[in-house]
């Protein structure tokens, strides 16, 4: 089972704790109902994540510290393309 995930900034991902606010603090604190000890997967957007846990909840915030070794995200394959064309009477293809 996953983690939920926040986006926190490259140096939260050192270990430093870290205040989440406003939606993210939101979003973790009432809409999935986290409290503290509970388990998270930090990621800095520029694809790097740490696991971490929640060390406190206050309000509409969260403070979340990394506990796990930093790592890179894999990469998702790129899209794979096919174009098809429809043959067309005569030279109209041209």
């Amino acid at each position: 089972m996953s983690h939920p995930r926040a986006l926190v900034p490259p140096a939260a991902l050192g270990g430093a704790p870290h205040r989440l606010e406003g939606e993210a603090g939101h979003h973790l604190t009432h809409v999935l109902r986290l409290r503290a000890g509970d388990a998270v997967e930090l990621f800095d957007g520029a694809g790097v994540e740490a696991d971490g846990e929640v060390i406190a909840v206050e309000g509409q915030g969260a403070t979340v510290r990394a506990t796990g070794p930093r790592r890179s995200a894999p990469r998702p394959p790129g899209p794979c393309l096919t174009l098809l064309c429809a043959e067309l009477k005569g030279d109209r293809f041209d």
